[in-house]
């Protein structure tokens, strides 16, 4: 299907455009006024939609591993002189951004996160790389 707002290919089974946020679906019922026959019918409409923020098409749940990721990453900057603690929770930082980036760049709009998800992927590895070179320090 194509979003009659942005011309962007949209699946069948989307509910809203993850590119614009248009509404593609909305269930109408009808009564025919002859027969009383009630008929319910799926037609495009070019209603854009909004969270709770009045914010057209922008999701309003944040990824919690996204939020998890960039909280492990500052954590590890924070303490990368305590070199193995901060390896292991730079690690945990890098898989859980990465995980996030993945989920909301596949939720098709539902979910948001994507720059917390990038910042915990770049502060834990910087924080990662601070901690390989202390330990290297302290070993060597």
């Amino acid at each position: 299907m194509i979003c009659p707002n942005c011309n962007k290919d949209v699946s069948e089974t989307n509910k809203f455009c993850p590119e614009c946020g248009l509404q593609l679906e909305a269930t109408i019922n009808a009564t025919i006024a002859d027969s009383g026959e009630v008929i319910t019918t799926t037609q495009s409409t070019i209603q854009p939609s909004s969270n709770q923020y009045g914010k057209v098409g922008v999701a309003t749940k944040y990824d919690g591993l996204s939020i998890a990721g960039m909280v492990l990453g500052i954590l590890a900057v924070v303490i990368f002189l305590w070199a193995p603690v901060a390896l292991i929770v730079g690690a945990a930082g890098i898989v859980l951004s990465a995980i996030g980036m993945n989920r909301v760049r596949r939720s098709e709009g539902v979910l948001s996160g994507y720059g917390l998800a990038i910042a915990g992927l770049a502060t834990s590895i910087v924080a990662v790389v601070l901690a390989a070179i202390v330990f290297m320090i302290v070993i060597g």
